[in-house]
């Protein structure tokens, strides 16, 4: 599950770059853009890696649902069992959904600052 200090996190580094891009602080605007590739680098690697484990784990999981389902004297209990396994993976698959979708915005926020300040805090211009 996405923590609300990940959540607080984004939120105040979006707030300190819209604060140095309003004051055109080019130190303060160049370190975090310049960090932003391997940042989202190692998300990408991260979400890739949770992403193929959900796959995984659901692949198990339909094979061992046939498995049961096809014997005969298949008992609801077992059955029980997988359904809350699938329930577990499906929360795990909103969860990095949700991060993705965080990650975008964080992302178009970046790129929209970096726009702002091209376009405000062009050398010369301050």
């Amino acid at each position: 599950m996405i923590a609300l200090a990940f959540l607080a996190s984004i939120s105040d580094d979006i707030d300190t770059l819209g604060t140095a891009v309003a004051k055109c602080d080019r130190p303060v605007v160049n370190a975090t853009f310049s960090a932003e590739v391997g940042r989202r680098s190692d998300f990408m690697r991260q979400t890739f890696r949770e992403q193929e484990a959900i796959v995984a784990a659901r692949r198990d999981l339909s094979q061992r649902r046939l498995a049961l389902r096809s014997n005969a004297g298949a008992q609801a209990p077992g059955l029980a069992v997988l359904d809350n396994e699938g329930a577990i993976i499906e929360d795990r698959q909103r969860a990095l959904n949700d991060q993705r979708l965080l990650e975008n915005l964080r992302q178009e926020s970046m790129d929209q600052l970096r726009r702002l300040f091209l376009q405000n805090c062009a050398p010369g211009k301050n």
